[in-house]
């Protein structure tokens, strides 16, 4: 039996304090969203929300498309290429364009668009609460150096953290464990299920799950977008391509046992 007290012993989700906290309970879950879990919001989308997502990929071309280069964007599971003719201006308006037409990414709230130089060497695709899986390659005619690259990242805005709420035991709930009855995981159907309005931590105190084991007290804390076990989980560590920077958010314990650690969310530091 657990003893009480003990801060090994915790729930994700479970707000710490009652004092100088902000709790917004209008925005609307579009998914499953897991007690202890980020909450993210984009652009335009009125009050629905999100988990954290890979949802930005940049593709860069080195140089102007060619007469016969080859660009190809495999964009989860669908593919687009396009063979230069010699107006890179042109080419890339039209690939683009065939992009943003297809059923298949209209269905998945995927969307391109061109930056960059007057070639248009940047492609930028953003998707809606959905994991981008981008296959980024180019064949250069006759060697002639070009070269097509892709970075992921995410363009969703950080609302908080997804507090814990009881409505119902181990299926629909808190969780259970097998063993203690006492700690849940996290995501799954243990937290808030679509359409469920959910109860958002801006200001205060919570209890999160990390990936990291190495947080210390006052550590920058980053969510991870990434895809992969540990997406939508908290760390201290810093990456472009997997971790988005949450500023004025800190760790104020290490990883427990359970895989829980305390996060300050805008929470004034003593």
């Amino acid at each position: 039996m657990p003893e009480y007290g003990n801060i090994d012993v915790a729930l994700a989700g479970l707000q710490i304090g009652v004092n100088a906290t902000r709790v917004d309970g209008t925005f609307i879950a579009q998914e499953t969203i897991g007690f202890g879990s980020p909450v993210m919001s984009y652009g335009g989308q009125d009050n629905k929300c999100w988990g954290a997502h890979q949802d930005q990929l940049v593709a860069t071309m080195n140089q102007a498309l060619a007469s016969s280069d080859v660009l190809s964007l495999v964009i989860n599971g669908t593919a687009f290429t396009k063979t230069g003719t010699g107006t890179s201006d042109t080419d890339m308006i039209a690939y683009v364009a065939a992009i943003n037409a297809n059923t298949a990414m209209i269905a998945l709230n995927i969307t391109a668009s061109l930056t960059g130089s007057s070639a248009y060497r940047t492609i930028t695709l953003k998707a809606i609460g959905v994991d981008l899986t981008v296959v980024v390659s180019c064949t250069p005619y006759n060697t002639d150096g070009l070269t097509f690259t892709g970075v992921y990242s995410t363009w969703a805005s950080f609302l908080g953290v997804a507090l814990f709420n009881q409505r119902g035991g181990r299926d629909y709930g808190a969780g259970q464990s097998s063993t203690d009855g006492v700690i849940p995981s996290s995501g799954g159907t243990n937290g808030y299920m679509k359409y469920e309005a959910v109860n958002i931590l801006s200001v205060g105190r919570v209890w999160v799950v990390v990936a990291a084991s190495t947080e210390n007290f006052l550590d920058s804390a980053y969510l991870i977008f990434g895809t992969g076990a540990t997406q939508n989980q908290f760390t201290n560590v810093a990456s472009a391509t997997a971790n988005k920077a949450i500023t004025g958010r800190v760790f104020m314990t290490s990883k427990n046992s359970q895989g829980l650690a305390i996060l300050s969310v805008n929470d004034i530091v003593q």
